[in-house]
């Protein structure tokens, strides 16, 4: 009774109601809702799904594991469809709660679910860096990862040192929570670290691994890829951790989409995770999935593929499928890393090499220094060869070269060596580049650099001392291929330097056991001419050698034989390997003395004596070898005198031929020699037997006797090896003799000799053929081609002078009719080096049209439109050759250019 009459007096005191006193917030429906919703359901927020990282080659430390997006790949603040998104729980797409307009905003006594709906509901990170400092002591195992995924998302680029404050003090906050977090927590955790960088909290780092450990079997599919990438990008590497991973992922693998598994393996390449067991898995899953990979998530993976060694055909297949398909949406950075990974993977497919140049030629201006140089690399490696991709790649390269580092400027040259790309402004650029970096290039480049500017002729005096500079002291780290590859190198370029010479023999003689015989082969040769001499490292390559003497293939053992004494005293051997077909002749130094290849193109009467069978198969394998004989004095004056020229061929006759010149004529009947082959005894009376009734007949011995002539006076001593058709060497020199050029046509000599006529030329006559072969040059022994030849002065006319000194200039004349493709090129060099010359131009109008007018043509002849004004060289194929000469659709025009001159210009 007593307590009720005390409730009855408070009902009808004048006391004001509660609610009056203590006025409640107005909540919405929808916002109550949110917030039971919330209290009791609350899901984990999940890490963003990203997409995978930047992926270069060799020497790239960028670990951007976002990389550039492609019009197809997923927003780095969204997740596939189906699955959670980061930064929401439960109530991802509800209504939010309205703002609230009620005054105990200063009190940090909001509820859990209150807290979680200021921390989404920040648009900004100002905003959300009021509601940590108000709040964020106040936060839980929930709030504390959403903050840090919010953090994550919100920062822009202006931002980085504000964000990354606030995850260190969030990061405080976090460690007291780890504990309890469960693992979509974990993993927000993880990812945000990742995603903000800076100085990341090491006992959270450690505390979160710990218990993502322990609840590993908690995650699920986005969980385990997210996880794995955070820690590859903020580069930990946990054994345990690991192992764990590798566990629940091997079970959870069918789970994952084709984002997850892209991003699974790129971490697992950061990270050298290699197990078979889960790369199996990984790839049966990734065969079902592929058709859903996008554009960026083929490239990343076949370049963590590529890292990892993982080869399977049936993946290669579907991969190669997809890709064609979506080429068209790969970035630059996708391109290229596609390309290296095939590369790098050994996927040759013409298809996708076709589809995969015309998209490349669209991109090449946005691909960076790293993607041109892994490009060319690729490209060379695959062998892909493509003038117009050439040509917009050294446009691109010569732009971009100030941004390529050491490893790009090594890889560049090496590809570009393999490719046989050579361009002079491109080479002039990349020497300015690399003389300032030598510094930076470790042995391997040091190494690659120098043997790629010996095969593309790259001689320049201030770059080969910068180099010997920077590579006396990293000689030491130099391995057993670095060293051989060097000295060859050195050789190849005539640099002799004492100290180099002396450092290396050092190096050399400690790492002597790891050469292979290929390598022993060219150190030896290299050795030899560079004139180096060390009693030491003679005696300990001779046992080394002797080790490895079973691994000496053909070419190596000839070469080591070649040198009786390993004291580098005696004379070398020069080894060259010829063929000849029913075209040209053809041989090449396998050594390198030479650093083109000898190709003699047939006259138009040679050609006829083979079709009638006038010149035989025998007659012509004897004059490759007075043709190499005379190159290589043209070429290297004095340089076989006291040494062998062993000529390697795979005509019998044609050895039996050239071993009679080791025996003089009055040498006894009895005398014999053993042919390489180990066939019986050939005596002397064989040979002449041979030259009467073999291949070739009576008309043979004159050409022996020329050749044994020629020996004589250079003094060098003729061998002979005799290899059968289809051993690698000789099958080189049958192709060099077959080679086809589709540009190998000249100017009629009657319309030539008509040209010469004009009076504006005065009289005078071409000095020099700038674009010429040994066949169809209108200037014996002065002329410049793609192949060696006699009276070739040099390969490659871009390469070399076309005023040459020693003469006076007015005297000097030069007769250009090259490709039309590259008459901007030919203007330009004529402009730069004020060249008197005749040019033969096209008749319609192209690029070339404004250079020629900015040039002293004195005067223009058109050419008669004979049938035959064109004439087929050898070397055209053989389709076109048969049609014969040929009329040019247009007109063609003789342009007079002569600086000196003072006449006016007249046109005929």
């Amino acid at each position: 009774m007593q307590l009720m009459l005390k409730a009855s007096h408070v009902m009808h005191s004048r006391i004001p109601p509660l609610s009056l006193c203590h006025p409640r917030p107005q909540w919405s429906t929808a916002a109550a809702s949110h917030i039971i919703c919330a209290t009791q359901n609350e899901r984990p927020i999940g890490p963003v799904r990203e997409g995978k990282g930047k992926s270069s080659t060799p020497g790239d430390d960028d670990d951007d594991a976002v990389g550039r997006k492609t019009r197809q790949q997923s927003s780095p603040d969204k997740g596939p469809a189906g699955r959670s998104q980061p930064g929401r729980g439960a109530s991802s797409g509800r209504s939010r709660p309205q703002r609230k307009s009620y005054q105990q905003d200063n009190k940090a006594t909001l509820r859990p679910a209150e807290r979680m709906g200021r921390i989404m509901a920040s648009t900004d990170l100002s905003g959300l860096d009021q509601v940590i400092k108000k709040y964020g002591q106040r936060f839980d195992d929930k709030q504390v990862p959403a903050a840090m995924n919010r953090v994550g998302k919100l920062y822009r680029r202006n931002q980085v040192a504000m964000a990354q404050r606030m995850m260190q003090d969030l990061s405080v906050i976090a460690l007291r929570e780890v504990n309890s977090m469960n693992a979509q927590s974990i993993t927000n955790v993880m990812w945000s670290l990742s995603k903000v960088g800076g100085t990341v909290n090491p006992a959270l780092v450690q505390g979160i691994f710990r218990v993502a450990k322990l609840k590993m079997h908690d995650f699920n599919a986005q969980n385990l890829s997210n996880s794995l990438w955070a820690a590859a990008k903020l580069g930990i590497e946990d054994t345990a951790f690991t192992a764990t991973w590798l566990r629940e992922a091997k079970l959870k693998l069918p789970n994952f989409n084709a984002q997850e598994l892209s991003n699974t393996l790129w971490a697992a390449t950061k990270l050298g995770i290699k197990d078979e067991d889960f790369a199996a898995t990984w790839l049966h899953e990734a065969k079902l999935k592929l058709p859903d990979f996008n554009a960026q998530n083929l490239s990343n993976t076949l370049w963590a593929a590529a890292n990892l060694g993982i080869e399977d055909e049936a993946f290669t297949a579907l991969w190669l499928r997809e890709a064609k398909l979506k080429l068209r949406d790969f970035n630059a950075q996708g391109m290229s890393n596609s390309l290296w990974a095939a590369a790098s993977l050994g996927i040759k497919d013409e298809d996708f090499a076709a589809t995969w140049l015309c998209e490349a030629m669209l991109k090449l201006p946005e691909f960076n220094a790293q993607e041109l140089s892994n490009t060319l690399w690729a490209t060379a490696k695959l062998g892909i060869e493509n003038r117009a991709f050439t040509a917009l790649w050294l446009h691109e390269a010569e732009l971009k070269l100030s941004g390529f580092n050491a490893q790009n400027l090594s890889n560049t040259l090496w590809a570009a060596a393999n490719l046989g790309i050579k361009d002079g402004d491109f080479s002039v650029a990349w020497l300015c580049e690399a003389k300032q970096k030598l510094g930076d290039f470790n042995a391997q480049e040091l190494s690659n650099t120098l043997w790629a500017a010996a095969n593309l002729g790259i001689s320049d005096s201030d770059f080969t001392a910068a180099w010997l500079g920077v590579a006396k002291q990293k000689l030491p780290k130099f391995k057993a291929q670095n060293l051989s590859n060097t000295l060859w190198a050195a050789a190849s370029l005539d640099i002799k330097d004492d100290d180099f010479a002396a450092t290396w023999l050092g190096v050399a003689q400690l790492k002597l056991p790891d050469f292979n015989a290929q390598e022993l082969s060219n150190t030896l040769w290299a050795a030899a001419n560079l004139g180096i001499k060390d009693d030491d490292f003679a005696a300990m390559w001779l046992s080394v050698a002797k080790l490895k003497l079973s691994e000496f293939d053909t070419q190596a053992l000839s070469n080591t034989l070649s040198t009786k004494h390993i004291g580098f005293t005696e004379a070398t051997t020069v080894q060259v390997v010829g063929d000849a077909s029913d075209k040209a002749l053809a041989a090449y130094t396998p050594n390198g003395e030479l650093r083109q290849p000898i190709i003699q193109p047939f006259s138009k009467e040679e050609l006829q004596a083979v079709q009638e069978d006038k010149w035989s198969s025998t007659a012509r394998e004897l004059a490759v070898v007075k043709l190499a004989l005379q190159v290589m004095e043209e070429q290297r004056p004095g340089y076989l005198s006291g040494k062998r020229f062993q000529y390697g061929t795979d005509s019998e006759v044609a050895v039996m031929m050239m071993r009679m010149i080791a025996f003089p004529a009055g040498a006894p009947s009895g005398s014999q020699f053993a042919l390489d082959l180990n066939t019986s005894s050939v005596t002397y009376a064989d040979h002449m037997a041979a030259a009467m009734g073999l291949k070739g007949g009576p008309g043979i011995v004159p050409l022996v006797e020329d050749i044994r002539l020629l020996c004589d006076k250079l003094g060098v001593e003729l061998d002979v090896v005799w290899r059968r058709r289809n051993h690698p060497e000789q099958q080189v020199a049958d192709d060099l003799s077959k080679v086809e050029d589709e540009e190998d046509w000249s100017l009629h000599l009657g319309v030539y000799l008509k040209v010469l006529e004009h009076p504006c030329l005065q009289g005078r006559r071409p000095t020099l053929d700038v674009f010429a072969s040994g066949a169809n040059t209108k200037v014996q022994g002065a002329y410049y081609s793609n192949y060696l030849g006699v009276g070739c002065l040099g390969v490659d006319a871009f390469q070399h002078p076309w005023v040459r000194e020693g003469g006076p200039r007015e005297e000097q004349l030069a007769y250009i009719h090259g490709p039309f493709h590259l008459l901007p090129q030919i203007l330009k060099r004529v402009r730069e080096e004020h060249v008197d010359c005749i040019v033969i131009t096209p008749g319609w109008n192209g690029p070339w049209v404004a250079l020629l007018s900015g040039l002293p043509v004195q005067a223009t002849m058109e050419l008669p439109r004979k049938v035959d004004l064109l004439v087929p060289g050898a070397l055209v194929p053989a389709r076109e050759r048969e049609r014969g000469s040929k009329r040019p659709k247009d007109p063609l025009k003789a342009s007079f250019i002569l600086w000196g001159s003072t006449h006016d210009a007249q046109d005929l």
